[in-house]
């Protein structure tokens, strides 16, 4: 049986989060948001199981079903997808696995990699082509680099110039690294390097939020940055200002059936969200101008516990 309130603290702890209510991306700013895809979203589940569902195009999902990627797997708490795989953080047994997705949508094959053994209290993480990053401990990231098969090399500890403080997720957008700060709740913004190399950090205040909210979790989609509430049922959409800070944080109000609040990620105009306790996903809809709305919850029994969520798109 999964231990919930064990659970919940891995969510704080991994940097997950989750929208009730009603990873990554490199590529530029957009003045529009993108339409959404079908596909496949995946659900890395507490215990060591991925539930991997059909994103439909109207950005609802379905057919859901349990898979588990690699008998080894222990305790997940974190995912990213990149280049055809999914990249599970496995919080028990301080390693990365990154398996492949196959065309209908089920993680296997995987690589295990141990960071170079740095991982000591894996914190969420966010995987580009070439580059992966994980939060670890008290004022740490971890930077690798991704081999063909998916292998992470060259592993270093990087404390972002004395920036980092519990760092507890990490966001890519517009070449840059974002790493969110759950010890001092603020956002550290490097440009990212070889290797997971993190250069020119520097670290801002989220809008309004910091000093006032403790914050857990972070994704950024065309121009727009959403962070939950680490003790509280609250979304906050901010603007990203032309040099990269978080501005014009909005509250959003989540669904108090959601309980304990786990990872998002969009896809297009859909934003996914995972509800541990709740044992489902929501799917909500983001306008133009980032705002949320038209939220919907996504349950069944191949969804147990969600810890963290990722996107495929089939094309």
């Amino acid at each position: 049986m999964i231990d919930r309130i064990h659970l919940f603290s891995a969510a704080l702890i991994a940097a997950t989060a989750l929208v009730a209510g009603c990873g990554d991306s490199n590529s530029s700013p957009a003045s529009s948001v993108p339409t959404t895809k079908i596909g496949f979203m995946l659900a890395a589940n507490g215990d060591n199981s991925v539930s991997s569902c059909v994103a439909e195009a109207s950005g609802l999902i379905s057919k859901c079903r349990f898979i588990v990627p690699d008998d080894a797997l222990q305790s997940l708490a974190g995912i990213s997808l990149s280049d055809g795989r999914v990249y599970l953080l496995d919080i028990a047994r301080k390693v990365v696995d990154a398996c492949v997705v196959d065309v209908d949508g089920a993680p296997g094959n995987c690589v295990t990699s141990e960071a170079g053994g740095l991982l000591t209290m894996p914190m969420g993480i966010a995987v580009s082509e070439s580059n992966a990053y994980m939060g670890n401990g008290s004022g740490n990231v971890i930077g690798c680099g991704i081999g063909n098969n998916g292998a992470l090399s060259n592993c270093t500890a990087q404390n972002g110039g004395g920036t980092f403080s519990y760092p507890s997720s990490i966001a890519l957008w517009n070449k840059q690294v974002y790493v969110l700060n759950s010890g001092n709740s603020t956002v550290t913004r490097c440009d990212a390097g070889a290797n997971g190399a993190l250069g020119n950090c520097m670290a801002s205040a989220v809008g309004n939020l910091t000093g006032s909210s403790a914050l857990s979790s972070l994704t950024i989609a065309n121009g727009h940055a959403y962070v939950t509430n680490g003790t509280k049922a609250e979304l906050y959409a901010c603007t990203l200002t032309a040099s990269g800070a978080l501005s014009s944080c909005q509250t959003v109000s989540l669904d108090p059936g959601m309980g304990m609040l786990g990872g998002l990620v969009t896809n297009g105009s859909s934003l996914y969200l995972a509800s541990i306790t709740g044992d489902a996903i929501g799917v909500c809809a983001i306008a133009d101008d980032g705002a949320i709305s038209s939220c919907q919850s996504a349950s069944g029994d191949a969804i147990l516990s969600p810890i963290a969520v990722a996107f495929k798109p089939t094309a």
